[in-house]
């Protein structure tokens, strides 16, 4: 569940009716929506409310160290399990995963992944290491592992999968010969920026003058941030 562009949340029966905006205190950001709940991370805070805006609370707040807030919160169906992400210091830093119940009561650190981790049905963690799809075994309804993880897929970019268990990703490897490309709201390419590269976690500025992404230093593990000024047509490293 996403918010609109004005940052409001909004339910509507799938089987006909109005969309009805819930009136919440803050901006909801990334969201996700089971029957026991809704958790979002809005603010960089992670908050559990019902489905009709009510009962709000807070589950948890980034600590000190955390350089980043909380993000990409995904619940287990029919358990009181949640999967949630604190994303590094920068677009290419990885992202440290955690699991806690939605009364906040019990709250785990688990690992290190390369993108933020979802859960996925019937008993899953998935993320991904490099451009390999990652599954790591977790008992919904005790919040324990169940073994080690194993590869999916590998070459993939990004990955989505649904409640009955169904994957849907993109494939694509990040390969270093990539291309940033502008396209126009009808799918017409406009041309690539900057050189070939491995990029990844593109982000414009309000005022569609500067653009962030992460690249990957062929000599390096990591990525670093540069920023690409539009109008000049320069890019800065900024670490």
């Amino acid at each position: 569940m996403l918010p609109n562009r004005d940052g409001v949340l909004t339910r509507m029966d799938l089987n006909g009716g109005q969309p009805q905006s819930l009136q919440l205190p803050f901006a909801p950001g990334y969201s996700s929506c089971r029957p026991q709940g809704i958790v979002a991370a809005g603010g960089g805070i992670l908050r559990w409310f019902q489905p009709d805006g009510s009962g709000l609370r807070r589950l948890r707040a980034p600590l000190p160290k955390e350089a980043r807030p909380l993000a990409y919160p995904s619940l287990a169906p029919g358990s009181q399990w949640l999967v949630y992400n604190t994303m590094g210091p920068s677009l290419a830093s990885p992202c440290i995963v955690h699991l806690t119940t939605i009364d906040g009561k019990t709250d785990r650190t688990l690992f290190t992944a390369d993108s933020a981790a979802v859960y996925g049905a019937p008993g899953y963690i998935l993320y991904l290491r490099g451009s390999v799809l990652m599954a790591r075994p977790l008992d919904p309804k005790t919040g324990e592992s169940r073994g080690d993880a194993a590869p999916v897929v590998q070459g993939i970019e990004a990955f989505s999968v649904s409640d009955t268990g169904v994957l849907v990703y993109r494939p694509g490897s990040g390969a270093a010969d990539a291309h940033l490309v502008w396209f126009d709201r009808a799918g017409k390419n406009l041309g690539t920026l900057g050189n070939a590269a491995e990029d990844s976690g593109p982000a414009l500025s309000p005022d569609g003058g500067r653009l962030a992404a992460g690249i990957r230093d062929p000599g390096a593990q990591g990525r670093d941030i540069w920023v690409f000024d539009l109008a000049r047509g320069t890019a800065t490293k900024r670490g």
